[in-house]
């Protein structure tokens, strides 16, 4: 009878520790992400530090966005939180749009783009270049809608 009922209290410990456990992993991050962020990608820029083999430690910074500007071989992109930053396309930057090696001309005003540079301190030169094609068109604001005169 003893056995038996150190098993059950020791089945029962376990189930309510892996209820918690479970509890836990599927408990809601405590930070929501942006509004209409993607669920991988929570924000629109962000900066990290990675260690690479070749050139130590590095910065990398991140932007998706709207291609606002292009002058030369400088882009400007805007995210949807209004963030806007511009960056150098390089001869080592590397280009893809729709889905294909493409070239750096190939980026124009008005295309959605994800953007990787390194930000050491100085230009912000671009690595990787995602390039969405044309960002789709903005509705255009509805008029008001104007109630019916009284009596009709």
């Amino acid at each position: 009878m003893r056995i038996w009922m150190k098993a059950a209290a020791t089945t029962a410990t376990a189930l309510a520790l892996g209820g918690i456990g479970a509890g836990i992993a599927n408990a809601e991050p405590s930070g929501a992400p942006a509004a209409g962020a993607h669920p991988h990608h929570p924000g629109e820029h962000v900066e990290f530090s990675k260690n690479t083999k070749k050139h130590g430690t590095v910065t990398v910074d991140l932007q998706r966005g709207v291609v606002t500007a292009v002058n030369g071989s400088a882009v400007t992109v805007k995210s949807k939180d209004g963030y806007s930053q511009t960056y150098t396309l390089t001869p080592t930057t590397h280009v893809r749009k729709d889905k294909q090696k493409s070239q750096d001309s190939a980026v124009v005003v008005g295309d959605r783009i994800g953007i990787a540079a390194w930000a050491d301190g100085g230009p912000l030169d671009a690595r990787w270049v995602r390039d969405h094609g044309a960002a789709p068109a903005q509705p255009a604001p509805s008029a008001p809608i104007t109630p019916a005169p009284s009596g009709s």
